[in-house]
């Protein structure tokens, strides 16, 4: 049901409501009160927010230690998230990361340094 925003003192349903509460009703409930100025129009929903999609680090180490920390991360017995010689397919690291990750960049932060 419509939420609809209290002007005036109002009873309703057994409930008293003031000014700013909140009142539920259907629309056709509503529409007379709203005519007389005791409530507003019904508020819409708060969209839910959607959680920030991760951003890939355009620094080469924040990088290289986000395909480390998300290699370190997979299931080491499930066979298909990994190529024919074991190294991590990089469809799986993009999933996991949430962001593209390609092959060269894999294979450099997987490539021991000395």
């Amino acid at each position: 049901m419509p939420k609809y925003p209290v002007k005036q003192p109002l009873k309703y349903d057994g409930d008293n409501f003031s000014d700013g509460d909140l009142v539920d009703m259907s629309k056709e409930q509503a529409q007379g009160l709203i005519d007389a100025g005791v409530i507003g129009q019904a508020t819409k929903p708060a969209k839910a927010n959607k959680p920030a999609k991760p951003t890939k680090p355009e620094d080469q180490g924040a990088l290289t230690a986000a395909i480390v920390a998300a290699v370190e991360s997979m299931d080491k017995e499930d066979q298909s998230l990994r190529t024919g010689d074991g190294t991590p397919k990089v469809e799986a690291l993009s999933t996991i990361l949430g962001y593209t990750v390609s092959a060269a960049e894999r294979d450099a932060a997987l490539t021991p340094t000395e």
